[in-house]
């Protein structure tokens, strides 16, 4: 009767070990995805060409705020609190034709206000 005992313990120290191995093989398939995203994120935007680009209707609100360097609080003020489309997606485009007027208006509200941000930094 002690055999079998110590025959179920194996298979069950067997089975645990399958399964941390596989939970531990996941935990390293999302540190690989969210490595690579990060360092590509910070090579993207650590090339000059993506620093300061002139605003344009296919940018998100996101993107003007990670391109000209400022707190995204800027961007959303001179945008409203509430962004029409709602989703971190919507481009200025976007945010235009639901408000109803034209992306040229939309960007030249964060062109003021991004002026007046730097303005007011020492």
């Amino acid at each position: 009767m002690a055999h079998k005992d110590t025959s179920d313990l194996e298979q069950d120290t067997k089975l645990l070990r399958r399964v941390l191995i596989g939970v531990l093989g996941v935990a390293l398939v999302f540190v690989a995805v969210f490595s690579f995203r990060a360092v590509a994120s910070f090579i993207y935007w650590n090339d000059e060409a993506h620093q300061f680009q002139p605003i344009d209707g296919w940018m998100t609100p996101r993107y003007v705020v990670r391109s000209w360097q400022v707190p995204p609080k800027v961007v959303s003020d001179a945008l409203g609190d509430r962004i029409e489309g709602g989703t971190p997606r919507t481009s200025l485009e976007e945010i235009a034709e639901a408000r109803g007027v034209e992306v040229e208006e939309i960007i030249a509200i964060l062109e003021a206000a991004i002026a007046a941000h730097r303005a007011a930094q020492p």
